[in-house]
C-alpha cells in the first residue's frame, strides 16, 4: 500500500471518528479577512491575532499531524497558522548534492504531484475545521524545499539561459514558471469540501516568497520590479485574499535612518526596504521577521530586546504614518539553549503579544505576531526554537503556553473593537452653506518622500496651508453611513497650533458640529505626528447622515499635512 493510499484511508476514518472533522460547533466565520485602513477586518469587527509557524504541514504525510498541531495551536486560542504552499522538486543535501524529492508538490516545471497536493487539500480543510486561517508563501528564497534555486535549475535545463540564483527575479523563463505554478495553486479545487483555493476564506492570505532577497541588486530596484510584476498577476487571478511580499522586513533606504541602523549595515545589501516593497496597490500588509539570537549573537539579552522593540514600534509607525496598511510580524522567537532561556523566551513573547493588543485597542497597525514555530510532540527541535504543547508532555513549556494563551485570549475578549471605515475626502467642497477660502491646498504634495494622494493604498494625505487668519479647509464626503458610527479618527503633522477642526454634518441641510476640542483624545506620535480621536455622539443627530464635512480653520501661515481620516462603526447597519 503506498504511502499515498494509506494517507487518504486514514483522513476517512478521522473523519468519520472525530468531531470536528464531523463539523461539531465551532467558532467560525465564513468571511474573507479584509484589510480596513491600518487594521485586519473580520466581519463587523476587528481581527487582531496571534499566530504559529509550522511550515511543514504539507511535507509530513501521516493527516495526524496536521489535526495534532491545528488542534494544539486552536486550543492555545491561536487563530492563523503560516505553513508551505511550496514543495519544488529538489532538495539540496549538503553531504550528497542535489537528489529528488519524490514527495514534492511540484515535480518539475509545471509537473504537479496530484497526491501530494491532496495532502495540502487536507491541511486547508483541517484549518478550517479547528477555526484557523492559514497564512501561505508561494514559494522560498532559500534552498530548502526547492526555492528560487530550483527555478534557476529549471530554466537552465530547457534552455532559458538562467545561471544564478538571483537570476531568478529577471529570467523570463523563471518568471514564466513561477505564474505558472501561482495559477495552479491558485486555481486549485480542494478535494475535502470542494472549494477552490481562490475563494477559499481558510486562506488568510498569500506571499509572493518566503523572506525574499536579492544581494545581486542592493539598490531593491530589481526586487522592487518582480513584486510589481507578480503582485499584479495574483491579484489578477484572486482579489479576494490579502497579500504580502513576505518580507523580512528590513529597514531599506525609504525609511528612517535611525531605523536603518537598528538591525545594522548588512540588511542594506540584501536588496529589500520594507517600506518600499509594500507600498504598492496589490500588496494589502506588510510583514517582518526578527531574529535577535542570529542576528546579535554576541549581544546582551537586554540589548536583543532594545533592537527587538525598536524594530517592532518602528515598523508599527511606518506601516501606520506611511503605508496606511496593517503589518504582521509572521516570523520570531527565542532559543531555548536546553531549557535554560524559558524564561527570556517568555519575555519575547509577553513583549510581542501587548504590542498587538496596544496597537488594536489604539487603531494603530501592528495587528499579528506568529511564533516561530507550534511543533508536533515527536519533531526534532534543531534550532531551539521549537514550542511544545501541551506542557504535561514539555513541563518546561508550561510559562510559555500561558503566556499565549493569555496573550490570545486578551485580544479575543478585549482588542476586537468595531471596524474601522476609511473615509475619502476626494475634493473641496465649495456650495453647503459656506466654503473654502483663503488657502492653499494640495492634494499631489510629496509627503515623506511619497506620493500625497494615496490612491496605491487607499489612502488621502492633504498638504495645507491657510493664507490668514480664520481662513478654512471644508472637505466633504460623497457617502453616506448610519447613526451606529462613534468615533472620528486622523492624523495630523506639521504646524498644527492654533488649527480648530470641526466636524460637520449634513442632516436635511442643516449643518451641526462638534469642534475637534470637546472630549477628543490626542495621542502623540513618533517624528511629530498626533492622532486625534473625536466621539462623535456630541453631535445630536438621529438616523442617517447625509454625508459629513471635516472642516479646518487655521490661525497661521504654516502648512501641515491630514491623513487617516477615518470613521468607527460599533457594527453595521
Amino acid at each position: 500500500m503506498s504511502v499515498f493510499v494509506a494517507f487518504t484511508l486514514v483522513v476517512a476514518l478521522l473523519s468519520a471518528a472525530n468531531p470536528i472533522a464531523n463539523g461539531a460547533p465551532i467558532m467560525w466565520n465564513d468571511d474573507f479577512v479584509k484589510r480596513c485602513s491600518t487594521a485586519f477586518c473580520l466581519g463587523d469587527s476587528t481581527f487582531p491575532f496571534i499566530g504559529f509557524n509550522t511550515y511543514n504541514l504539507m511535507s509530513w504525510y501521516s493527516p495526524y499531524f496536521a489535526i495534532e498541531v491545528l488542534s494544539k495551536g486552536a486550543d492555545l486560542g491561536m487563530t492563523v497558522c503560516r505553513t508551505w504552499a511550496f514543495n519544488d522538486g529538489y532538495h539540496k543535501n549538503d553531504a550528497n548534492g542535489i537528489w529528488k524529492d519524490n514527495t514534492a508538490l511540484q515535480m518539475g516545471p509545471g509537473d504537479f504531484s496530484e497526491e501530494t497536493f491532496k495532502v495540502l487539500d487536507h491541511v486547508i480543510y483541517q484549518a478550517a475545521q479547528h477555526g484557523v486561517r492559514l497564512m501561505l508563501p508561494f514559494v522560498n528564497y532559500w534552498e530548502d524545499y526547492g526555492g528560487r534555486e530550483m527555478y534557476v535549475h529549471w530554466s537552465a535545463e530547457n534552455g532559458g539561459g538562467a545561471k544564478k540564483a538571483d537570476d531568478f527575479y529577471t529570467n523570463w523563463k523563471c518568471r514564466q514558471y513561477y505564474k505558472n505554478a501561482v495559477k495552479t495553486i491558485l486555481n486549485r479545487k480542494n478535494s475535502y469540501n470542494g472549494r477552490i483555493y481562490k475563494d477559499d476564506p481558510a486562506i488568510f492570505g498569500w506571499e509572493l516568497m518566503n523572506e525574499p532577497r536579492n544581494y545581486a541588486d542592493s539598490s531593491g530596484n530589481t526586487l522592487q520590479a518582480w513584486i510589481d510584476e507578480m503582485s499584479a498577476f495574483v491579484k489578477s487571478i484572486d482579489s479576494r485574499h490579502l497579500l504580502s511580499v513576505g518580507s523580512e522586513g528590513f529597514f531599506g533606504r525609504s525609511s528612517y535612518q535611525g531605523y536603518q541602523d537598528i538591525a545594522g549595515s548588512w540588511a542594506l545589501a540584501t536588496g529589500v526596504d520594507s517600506l518600499r516593497n509594500s507600498a504598492g496597490a496589490n500588496i494589502d500588509f506588510a510583514t517582518t521577521h526578527i531574529y535577535t539570537d542570529s542576528w546579535w549573537p554576541r549581544n546582551t539579552f537586554t540589548d536583543q530586546m532594545s533592537r527587538f522593540n525598536r524594530l517592532n514600534k518602528g515598523h508599527d509607525w511606518e506601516s501606520f504614518a506611511m503605508l496606511g496598511k496593517p503589518i504582521v510580524l509572521t516570523e520570531f522567537g527565542k532559543r531555548d539553549k536546553n531549557w535554560v532561556d524559558m524564561s527570556r523566551r517568555d519575555n519575547m513573547l509577553s513583549t510581542a503579544f501587548y504590542d498587538v493588543y496596544q496597537s488594536a485597542v489604539n487603531y494603530r497597525a501592528f495587528f499579528g505576531a506568529v511564533l516561530w514555530m507550534l511543533a508536533g510532540d515527536k519533531q526534532p527541535n534543531p534550532g531551539g526554537f521549537y514550542v511544545y504543547s501541551p506542557s504535561s508532555v514539555w513541563p518546561k513549556h508550561d510559562t510559555v503556553l500561558k503566556t499565549i494563551k493569555t496573550g490570545s485570549h486578551r485580544l479575543f475578549d478585549k482588542a476586537r473593537v468595531p471596524a474601522v471605515v476609511p473615509i475619502f475626502f476626494d475634493r473641496v467642497y465649495y456650495g453647503w452653506s459656506d466654503w473654502s477660502w483663503d488657502i492653499d491646498i494640495d492634494f499631489q504634495q510629496t509627503f515623506v518622500g511619497q506620493t500625497g494622494i494615496r490612491t496605491a493604498t487607499g489612502r488621502r494625505s492633504v498638504y495645507v496651508k491657510h493664507k490668514s487668519a480664520g481662513s478654512a479647509l471644508r472637505l466633504r464626503t460623497q457617502t453616506w453611513f448610519t447613526s451606529y458610527a462613534t468615533t472620528l479618527s486622523f492624523s495630523i503633522y506639521g504646524s498644527w497650533n492654533g488649527v480648530h477642526v470641526q466636524l460637520m454634518t449634513d442632516k436635511n441641510h442643516k449643518s451641526q458640529q462638534a469642534s475637534i476640542w470637546q472630549g477628543s483624545s490626542v495621542i502623540d506620535l513618533p517624528s511629530g505626528f498626533k492622532q486625534i480621536r473625536m466621539p462623535l455622539q456630541q453631535l445630536s443627530y438621529n438616523g442617517v447622515w447625509n454625508s459629513v464635512a471635516f472642516q479646518v480653520v487655521g490661525t497661521n501661515d504654516k502648512p501641515y499635512y491630514l491623513m487617516d481620516i477615518s470613521i468607527s462603526k460599533n457594527s453595521w447597519p
